[in-house]
């Protein structure tokens, strides 16, 4: 078993206690407030990410994985109304918008999480409706993103709806490419070199279907992700960084495909990763 520690976080415990503690009393409100508008369903996406993140600290498990439930359920109808398409119930029920006015959310990088939201969750149907929004309207988004996340979200897509397929193997060394900071200007090289390669090197991983090799790639990346979030103070306070949702979401997708790995860090728990009450 390889342990691998949160950063240090002491000096804000009581910060996290009461910021989960008023996030969770809003909680049962906020699935039927999600309904009402595209800008209501965006705040909660918003806010149950951070519970889910505050939530791990706890850790409050039952909280946590509703959280995220929701929060994937939000940002998945965001695209499908954005793209005009059936939009993905909230919680089981329907949403009273059908289009979102604002297409500066629906970008590549958005894309990217709510597809590692909907894997966390076990939101097969969320899935499928990310993978059935064109490229061409995320590339339409007011928010230009990097070319290579752009490449990432087609390797998600190809990988979802037509895996294995030597194609997203093709795709995925695209994205691969395009993050090399000597042939293309990267905003933010730091977070890109420590976390977004580690993403894709770990999803080429899980694509080899090499387990032993995806073991020492996510340990790898957790490291990884310890030393971008510990290398200065604000980061190391900000929550973003206690819980990674991308390198939990590629860990449960490969435990669902029968991956097993022996790994113990909060940034990657495994009641996340074995998803047991989340089917």
């Amino acid at each position: 078993m390889v342990r691998v520690e949160r950063h240090d976080i002491k000096n804000i415990q009581n910060f996290i206690k009461l910021g989960f503690e008023s996030e969770l009393s809003d909680l049962p409100s906020k699935p039927e407030s999600a309904l009402a508008t595209w800008k209501m369903a965006r705040g909660v996406q918003i806010d149950l990410e951070r519970l889910a993140v505050l939530g791990s600290l706890v850790p409050a498990p039952t909280e946590v994985r509703r959280a995220i439930r929701i929060a994937s359920d939000c940002i998945a109808c965001l695209f499908s109304c954005g793209a005009g398409q059936p939009s993905v119930l909230i919680d089981g029920k329907p949403v009273a918008f059908d289009s979102v006015s604002d297409n500066s959310i629906l970008n590549a990088s958005e894309w990217i999480d709510a597809f590692y939201l909907g894997c966390i969750a076990r939101r097969t149907e969320n899935l499928d409706a990310l993978c059935k929004i064109p490229l061409q309207m995320i590339r339409q988004s007011t928010t230009v993103d990097l070319d290579f996340r752009y490449s990432f979200v087609e390797t998600l897509q190809a990988m979802h709806l037509k895996w294995p397929n030597p194609e997203t193997g093709e795709l995925l060394l695209s994205a691969l490419e395009q993050t090399d900071p000597d042939q293309y200007i990267l905003r933010a090289p730091d977070w890109v070199l420590s976390l977004d390669v580690e993403q894709l090197g770990l999803l080429g991983r899980f694509l080899s279907g090499d387990t032993v090799a995806f073991e020492s790639a996510l340990i790898k990346a957790v490291h990884s992700h310890k030393q971008f979030w510990s290398k200065k103070e604000d980061r190391r306070k900000d929550s973003t960084g206690f819980l990674s949702f991308p390198l939990t979401a590629i860990a449960s997708l490969a435990y669902d495909n029968g991956f097993r790995f022996d790994l113990d860090s909060e940034y990657v728990p495994m009641w996340l990763v074995t998803g047991e009450s989340a089917r």
